[in-house]
């Protein structure tokens, strides 16, 4: 039996690194030499260098770099495809990177193709050579979310059904291992801490395939390569080691991508003073702090040192919990305790608009103002759909519309209180009180908060974008007929 063992890295090879920062790739571009990689594809941070640089880059690489979806002049002489004899079968090797681009410069955002397209692209060129393809292999370069949706067309394709026994992923920092329609998906994630050893056999049912992951600390250290490495380590350690400024407290970037980095905040900032004079014809110096851009739950520190907004908040937990309990108990009467705790909860929702206001020393645009507001307002918004319009669409046929004390208020009778079985409806009823709509038969006022109570999900889910900074097009990917 023919065996042919085949070494692939899927993209983002030269960086996010420190090195590539400081040398434009040359490091990297070694360390691939030395890993002997028999296949390599692009990444969407290969781009981050420009296109003249990355096309100047790439030449130095020995092995065989992929890209078969890439349209740019720059990437027109590297192969769109290889084709490996396995005992006679034919593998068509293919290399797709990731066209969105939101997660590109604009100054060197890539023309990629669609992937399907691209992949039937290279098999039919090949097989004008010729070349009797069996299965296809893709590296691609994407989001999960996208691998699935590609293996699940491959299932559907008419050509390439049962010909994609695996797709190797990058692009992701986690790892992945699932299987989807015909074919297994696996990505190592991030630091090359793990390598997948996939394994693709014939047998007379089809191709099968299998596959383990290892942690890569098992395998021993090239002498030459090893060598090298530890050159490159000593020398980032000892830059590392060189002091540059001292830091006002402890600080770190290992989050920041996900979250406000106080680190990156301090360092931008001193860049903006070093290039003030340059961009600003003479800007002056000043020791205004960084304004703390990042998640509403830190800009909620904003918020919460506003002593009025602390106050509010106070109180409205006070009447939703001991307020109601009070009233329950008869201990409080009904009215004119639902207007005390009626003002209350008004101005808690109004003030979102604190989020205009800067702290002592902050100095914002207004972007970042309107930013800070549209969260915490949608926050405030979706949490009253599912806190407050969810209980009273679930229980206002049932339960609400019989009380016999909210219907004599709704006849404008003078009759304003609740029997003792009915007073754990005060809070509906403090509300009807002012909209008489709200607990009376009104189908229309009913479908209206029905419509409400279903947004409000949605209203929690665009918070939570926002404070990952995503994009509705990386989180939701609708299937395309």
């Amino acid at each position: 039996m023919q065996r042919v063992v085949t070494s692939h890295m899927c993209g983002d090879f030269m960086g996010p690194c420190l090195h590539t920062s400081l040398d434009g790739g040359v490091t990297m571009m070694e360390a691939l030499n030395y890993a002997k990689l028999d296949y390599v594809s692009l990444g969407n941070h290969e781009f981050d260098l420009g296109k003249a640089q990355l096309e100047a880059r790439l030449s130095s690489y020995k092995g065989k770099l992929l890209n078969t979806n890439g349209m740019d002049d720059q990437l027109k002489t590297l192969p769109k495809y290889d084709v490996v004899d396995v005992g006679g079968k034919k593998v068509l090797m293919v290399g797709l990177c990731i066209g969105d681009p939101s997660i590109y410069s604009a100054n060197s955002c890539p023309e990629m193709k669609d992937f399907v397209h691209s992949i039937m692209a290279a098999w039919e060129d090949a097989c004008s050579k010729g070349q009797h393809i069996d299965i296809v292999v893709p590296m691609t370069h994407q989001l999960i979310e996208d691998d699935r949706l590609l293996a699940e067309q491959f299932e559907m394709h008419e050509t390439m059904s049962g010909k994609a026994p695996v797709i190797l992923g990058g692009h992701e920092h986690t790892v992945f291992e699932e299987e989807v329609a015909d074919s297994l998906i696996v990505k190592t994630g991030q630091d090359a801490t793990k390598i997948a050893c996939v394994d693709i056999w014939w047998t007379a049912k089809g191709v099968k395939c299998r596959h383990v992951l290892i942690d890569t600390e098992k395998f021993t250290s090239n002498g030459p390569a090893a060598a090298w490495a530890d050159g490159k380590k000593k020398f980032v350690q000892a830059a590392m080691e060189a002091p540059i400024m001292a830091l006002p407290s402890k600080m770190s970037t290992k989050q920041v991508r996900f979250e406000q980095s106080d680190l990156a905040a301090f360092l931008l900032e001193k860049l903006k003073r070093g290039t003030s004079p340059v961009l600003d014809a003479g800007g002056k110096d000043t020791d205004e702090p960084v304004w703390k851009y990042g998640h509403w739950p830190r800009r909620a520190r904003r918020f919460f040192d506003r002593v009025l907004y602390v106050i509010c908040f106070t109180l409205l937990f006070l009447w939703a919990t001991l307020g109601y309990f009070l009233v329950y108990i008869q201990y409080l009467p009904p009215d004119p305790t639902d207007d005390y705790c009626g003002i209350t909860a008004f101005l808690c929702l109004w003030l979102s608009v604190f989020a205009f206001v800067d702290n002592a020393g902050e100095k914002r645009t207004w972007i970042q103002r309107w930013e800070e507001f549209v969260v915490m307002w949608v926050l405030t918004s979706g949490l009253a759909q599912i806190g407050w319009e969810l209980p009273y669409v679930l229980w206002k046929v049932r339960w609400l519309q019989p009380i016999q004390s909210a219907t004599l208020l709704l006849l404008e009778f003078d009759d304003k209180f609740l029997k003792p079985d009915e007073l754990w409806a005060w809070p509906f009823w403090m509300y009807a009180s002012g909209d008489t709509r709200y607990m009376r038969q009104h189908s229309s006022s009913h479908a209206t908060e029905t419509m409400l109570v279903i947004s409000g999900p949605f209203e929690l889910w665009a918070v939570w974008m926002l404070k990952r900074r995503l994009r509705y097009k990386t989180v939701a990917r609708w299937r395309r007929g």
